[in-house]
């Protein structure tokens, strides 16, 4: 397995995370946030998509396309459609990825700030933030009361 694949395996493993919290909560508590002022969980989703299709864009296209940024293509879905919408996006995002015309582990791509970073070094850090959402989402199902899925797993998986 090399540098990709390995990476595509954790970015698939975080977003069935992801998905399966998303599966978790509840319709009706999307618009939910534990504080004033930050996401909702279904913000939490979109963000996760967009952040997704930015930076995948980014490194396949060698530079980030400031234009994305200003769009938000997930508002205002259904709970079903953004479930629809995480699995499709990381296939689509996997497929361009497996597909693109430069090697991912050696290209260097010019960063926000101006300088000049490793390809996969970007796309670790869209996967980190990724993660970083899911365990904002799984504060919010424990305010809601619901136990996250990879607690209950580790649970039984240690016989609790």
């Amino acid at each position: 397995m090399n540098e990709l694949e390995r990476f595509l395996a954790g970015w698939e493993r975080v977003r069935s995370n992801v998905i399966q919290a998303a599966g978790d909560m509840p319709e009706a508590a999307y618009d939910f946030a534990p504080f004033a002022g930050i996401r909702t969980f279904h913000e939490q989703l979109q963000h996760i998509l967009h952040n997704a299709d930015v930076f995948v864009d980014c490194t396949v296209n060698g530079k980030f396309n400031l234009d994305l940024f200003d769009l938000y293509p997930y508002a205002g879905l259904s709970k079903d459609a953004l479930l629809g919408a995480l699995q499709s996006n990381l296939r689509r995002q996997r497929e361009r990825l497996m597909t693109r015309s430069v090697d991912l582990t050696t290209a260097v791509i010019r960063y926000l700030d101006g300088s000049d970073r490793p390809a996969m070094d970007i796309m670790r850090g869209m996967k980190e933030h990724e993660i970083a959402h899911l365990n904002q989402m799984y504060f919010y199902l424990r305010a809601k009361g619901i136990t996250p899925h990879s607690t209950l797993l580790r649970n039984a998986q240690e016989g609790h």
